[in-house]
């Protein structure tokens, strides 16, 4: 079941701009660690950075939570399967947002 719809656009000059400034700490600010690992291995810091930072805002939007009500920026995440498709992860405290939103799959 699609529980809502989430989209977001950014522009990669504007997180470049975020990353040259803040370095490191916006990278431990914004991802979880699995996303820092993958990070570290990027050749295209500032397009990875958007577009994780644009996933991140579709699904709070989808959830209806935004960054507040039990979500923050770092409690929800992307990787990939075997095959390359992106999954959505959630930590622990992502997961009891959804469960409080009625998302179950978490």
């Amino acid at each position: 079941m699609i529980y809502g719809i989430g989209t977001d656009l950014l522009r990669i000059d504007r997180v470049e701009r975020v990353y040259r400034r803040f370095g490191d700490r916006f990278v431990r600010r914004v991802l979880m660690d699995s996303e820092q690992r993958e990070f570290a291995a990027t050749k295209r810091p500032a397009r990875f950075l958007a577009m994780r930072f644009a996933a991140k805002e579709a699904i709070v939007k989808a959830l209806g939570t935004g960054f507040r009500h039990g979500m923050w920026v770092r409690d929800s995440g992307v990787r990939h399967d075997r095959r390359g498709r992106p999954e959505i992860i959630f930590s622990p405290r992502g997961k009891a947002a959804c469960a409080a939103a009625g998302v179950s799959g978490g």
